[in-house]
C-alpha cells in the first residue's frame, strides 16, 4: 500500500506506508477536551509506532498543538531533528503578518525550521501570490523546507505554481468526499507528480473507522456535531451507509480504517495521508489494521468486500453535500488588527 513516488521524500509512517500524523484533536477545542498529558501520550505514542511525519497548524487550539507538540518531540527536535518532519500552517495573510506567524510557530515547537509550512486557507481580499512569494523568502533563509497549500482549488493552484515549487497539496479526501477527484487531482497531475496529494480526513470525521448510534451524543467542543456529513439530511443516508460499511469490514475480518486507507493510497489516488488519533489504544489498533493488510494476510478479505462497499457507495453518493470543502466553510476576509 503505498503512494506516487512524491510522497515519500516527505511521509514516512509505520510499515512504509506514507502516512503524518495529525494534531488538530490535540488542540482541545474542536474535539472535546483532551490534557497535556494525554495529548503529549498520543504523540509519543505515533513516534514508537513508526510516525516521522508530524502535521498541525497554529490554529489548532491556538497554538497549543504545536506546543504540545513540540514539548513531546523535544529531545528528537534536538537530536534527530534530520528523522522528524514537521508540518504546520497559516491561513493566508499580509507578507509581514505571515512572517511574524511562522516566527511564532517556530517557537512554540522549539526548532530552527520548519519542513514544511502550508498556507491553510486562502481567502478573498488577501493575495495567496504574494503570500506564498514571502514563503519562497524564508524558504530561502532555510526557515522553512518546502512550500505547502491547503483548501485550495485547481485554479488557485495553478496560479502559484505556475510561479514557485509546491511540495505538497493537503485537502479533505476520502472513500466518502471524493471532490479533489473532479478537478484539483487532474490539475495536480499536470505538473507530473511534482506535487505530492495529501489527504486530510482520510476516515471522513470517523465514519469509515468506526460505528456511530443514531443520535450521536457530541462534547460540546465537538465540531462534527454541526458538520455537513452528521447534518440532516446527509446524515439521514450516512449514518445507514456507516452502519453497512462497519459491519461489511467486520464481518470479514477487516478494521474499517484500514480498509478506507488501503483505498484512499491506491495508485491514482491521494499520495499520503494525515491520520489523527485522541488516545494510544486507537493508533495501535490502526496500526495492527494496516500491518494484517500490508502483509497480505487479508488481501482475499480486502478483494471480497472491495466491490461491495463500491456499491454501497454509488447508493449513497447522492446524499454528499455539493459543497466547496468537507466542512461548508467560506473563509472570510481577515480583519485588519489580524495583521500583527
Amino acid at each position: 500500500m503505498s503512494g506516487s513516488g512524491c510522497a515519500t521524500h516527505i511521509f514516512t509512517g509505520p510499515l512504509d506506508i506514507p502516512l503524518g500524523f495529525g494534531t488538530w484533536a490535540l488542540g482541545g477545542t474542536d474535539w472535546g477536551p483532551i490534557t497535556a498529558g494525554e495529548a503529549k501520550e498520543v504523540i509519543r505514542c505515533a513516534w514508537d509506532l513508526g510516525f516521522r511525519h508530524f502535521d498541525t497548524a497554529e490554529s489548532y487550539g491556538g497554538g497549543r498543538a504545536e506546543q504540545l507538540l513540540g514539548q513531546a518531540l523535544r529531545r528528537e527536535i534536538r537530536q534527530e531533528r534530520d528523522s522528524l518532519y514537521l508540518a504546520t500552517k497559516s491561513v493566508v495573510r499580509e507578507p509581514d503578518a505571515l512572517a511574524k506567524h511562522l516566527e511564532r510557530s517556530l517557537r512554540r515547537l522549539g526548532t530552527p525550521r520548519i519542513d514544511l509550512y502550508y498556507i491553510h486557507w486562502p481567502r478573498r481580499g488577501i493575495s495567496l501570490l504574494k503570500a506564498v512569494e514571502e514563503l519562497e523568502r524564508q524558504r530561502e533563509r532555510g526557515r522553512i523546507g518546502a512550500i505547502g497549500l491547503s483548501n485550495i482549488s485547481a485554479d488557485e493552484y495553478h496560479q502559484v505554481c505556475d510561479r514557485f515549487p509546491v511540495a505538497a497539496v493537503q485537502v479533505g479526501y476520502s472513500f466518502l468526499w471524493r471532490a479533489p477527484e473532479e478537478d484539483l487531482w487532474p490539475a495536480l497531475r499536470i505538473t507530473g507528480g511534482k506535487t505530492c496529494r495529501v489527504a486530510y480526513s482520510p476516515l471522513a470525521q470517523g465514519l469509515l473507522a468506526r460505528a456511530f448510534p443514531r443520535e450521536p451524543r457530541w462534547d460540546a467542543r465537538d465540531h462534527r456535531k454541526e458538520t455537513p456529513l452528521f447534518s440532516p439530511p446527509a446524515w439521514n443516508v450516512l449514518h445507514r451507509f456507516n452502519d453497512r460499511y462497519v459491519a461489511l469490514c467486520r464481518g470479514a475480518g477487516l478494521s474499517p480504517a484500514s480498509v478506507a486507507l488501503r483505498w484512499l493510497l491506491a495508485p491514482g489516488r491521494a499520495d499520503a495521508a494525515i491520520v489523527g488519533g485522541r488516545t494510544a489504544e486507537q493508533l495501535r489498533s490502526l496500526v495492527a489494521g494496516l500491518a494484517a493488510i500490508n502483509a497480505g494476510e487479508s488481501e482475499n478479505a480486502v478483494q471480497a468486500v472491495a466491490a461491495e462497499i463500491e456499491e454501497l457507495y454509488e447508493i449513497t453518493k447522492h446524499a454528499i453535500p455539493d459543497l466547496p470543502n468537507m466542512f461548508g466553510y467560506v473563509p472570510r476576509p481577515l480583519p485588519e488588527h489580524d495583521g500583527s
